[in-house]
């Protein structure tokens, strides 16, 4: 899996990444931050291909999310101070 600084909304997840000549070089499966996205590259999807073609996976429904925006961080401010 790799990492990229590339901005992807949420809604987004899913999509080809590609180079400036068009060759897919995997696709964007999740949000980590809000310019860190995780990429499955193709030399990894590739071979699963036949297998989806097949019907062997069951499709997503339109509902269902694709990926999902990273948790909020819980802040610190709101937890009681501890004394010493």
């Amino acid at each position: 899996m790799l990492q990229s600084d590339l901005v992807v909304d949420a809604k987004d997840c899913g999509g080809p990444v590609v180079d400036l000549e068009g060759n897919v070089l995997g696709i964007n499966i999740a949000r980590a931050g809000r310019v860190e996205t995780w990429i499955l590259p193709s030399e990894v999807i590739r071979p699963l291909l036949p297998q989806f073609k097949s019907g062997k996976f069951a499709p997503v429904s339109a509902s269902t999310p694709r990926c999902r925006s990273p948790p909020a961080r819980a802040s610190r401010a709101t937890e009681p101070a501890k004394r010493l």
